[in-house]
């Protein structure tokens, strides 16, 4: 079901408790509104994550062309969620706190405290982002820094994901425990996830297999299912086009039903319901008539 089907069955609904004279029930009417115009604005927040240093930044940078729009190997105390956006114009977002923002450059946005920002939003004239159709990629801080406001971005932005990314490090080894502590907890939220194992070419050919195996093997266990993993690295010739693949392999429809459906199937079981709370309200008994009578 797309945006469209969705809003369509939701219009259906609205209008048959109009003609059955519900049009006071503003809750009810207003919840279909709001339920409406998020499946209108829905875009799918695709979150990159993983262990501090495993490379995300890096990748992004290769899969946007290979400019460092992000930076990579960021000091533990000013990495902060970044979302990423195609805009013919190049500017960004610092989103603070309290909910308010401030537009500036990208370079600006880099250099200031992010210690009263949400997040970043950072627009680019990139091709590659403007063929992500609905899907909003978003560079994630790394867990396992041991820095309060890692966790803190993660905590406060962790509701927010349709999908992952899940990018593992070559150099790592193997897919630890508190790795796997981490994708169990996310899967909670979206078990759309989709895995990446990074910085192979600094290993030989036999070296990534095992270690590849090993990674697989330990996210299956906590998944209990296959999955595929996408073994590649920054400096890869081939890797803008293999990320491409795998962030356009998220379907939008799908994420969105994932994330807004059950919203939409609560309205309208409640509209249903008010509607045969009517029927019944409506409905004559003539036994007390019949008695006296």
């Amino acid at each position: 079901m797309n945006k469209l089907e969705l809003t369509r069955e939701m219009n259906t609904v609205e209008d048959v408790l109009k003609d059955n004279g519900m049009d006071d029930n503003q809750t009810l009417l207003g919840n279909f509104e709001h339920e409406k115009k998020m499946i209108a604005d829905f875009r799918a927040r695709v979150l990159v994550v993983g262990a501090f240093s495993s490379g995300k930044s890096a990748l992004l940078n290769t899969f946007m062309g290979g400019e460092k729009v992000l930076t990579e190997n960021i000091s533990m105390e000013t990495a902060i969620a970044t979302e990423l956006f195609y805009s013919p114009e190049e500017y960004a977002v610092r989103v603070k706190l309290d909910g308010s923002e401030e537009r500036c450059s990208i370079e600006e946005a880099k250099q200031k405290n992010p210690s009263d920002c949400l997040k970043y939003q950072f627009y680019l004239p990139n091709e590659s982002l403007k063929n992500l159709v609905d899907i909003i990629l978003v560079d994630m801080p790394g867990y396992g820094s041991g820095v309060k406001e890692h966790n803190k971005a993660i905590t406060q932005y962790i509701n927010s994901a349709a999908g992952y990314v899940y990018v593992t490090s070559a150099d790592a080894g193997t897919f630890d425990a508190e790795s796997q502590l981490f994708l169990d907890e996310i899967q909670n939220y979206s078990p759309s996830i989709k895995f990446v194992l990074t910085k192979c070419d600094k290993h030989t050919p036999s070296n990534i297999e095992e270690i590849a195996s090993s990674v697989k093997n330990n996210i299956e266990y906590v998944l209990g299912k296959q999955v595929d993993l996408l073994e590649t690295s920054s400096r890869s010739e081939d890797a803008p086009e293999k990320l491409a693949r795998l962030f356009s392999s998220f379907d939008p429809d799908e994420l969105m039903i994932g994330q807004l459906g059950d919203r939409c199937k609560r309205d309208m079981e409640f509209a249903k319901d008010s509607l045969i709370t009517q029927k019944d309200a409506l409905q004559f008994n003539s036994y007390q008539i019949d008695q006296e009578i």
